[in-house]
């Protein structure tokens, strides 16, 4: 939609890849985190108990706990148990919460939590990261309300993301 000039800047949790037209920007980083409900797995747990957990994703297609478990061991299951699917990283920690299952999801959501009653699983000391990027076309004009707008995204969520 960019290349039909139907948008003029998206936020996607995936950079640009396949046209040289658009430039993609990493504007906001944040620590994905593995989480289960209290008492459902150590918090160091083997890489076999959590493949062995009823798993919340978000989509058939966006699987974040393939890339965490590689992350964290550098192993890839071929088959994992996903119970569910929750589209949105809030969806994902309310059926965690409910006892549902394990999932992944943004370390900020917890921060936001008075009751906890599911634990951060942590079996090295590394922190898997994700970005938020802003996509935009390379030669486009822009105007004084996008000039605008970008310089107030980049001052909130770039400074607020280190």
């Amino acid at each position: 939609m960019l290349n039909e000039n139907k948008l003029d800047i998206v936020f996607s949790i995936y950079p640009e890849r396949g046209s040289p037209l658009i430039l993609s920007r990493p504007i906001y980083k944040e620590e994905l985190v593995l989480v289960a409900p209290q008492g459902y797995l150590p918090k160091r747990a083997s890489f076999d108990e959590i493949i062995a957990s009823p798993i919340i994703e978000y989509y058939l297609n966006h699987q974040p706990i393939r890339r965490w478990l590689f992350f964290h061991y550098k192993r890839k299951p071929k088959l994992l148990p996903i119970r569910t699917f929750g589209a949105t990283a809030e969806m994902v920690l309310a059926l965690i919460e409910e006892g549902l299952g394990i999932g992944i999801v943004p370390e900020y959501l917890l921060q936001k939590k008075i009751n906890k009653n599911w634990n951060v699983i942590r079996p090295t000391h590394r922190k898997l990261a994700d970005h938020i990027w802003m996509l935009q076309l390379k030669k486009r004009e822009i105007n004084k309300a996008q000039e605008a707008f970008t310089s107030e995204v980049e001052k909130v969520f770039i400074i607020n993301s280190k």
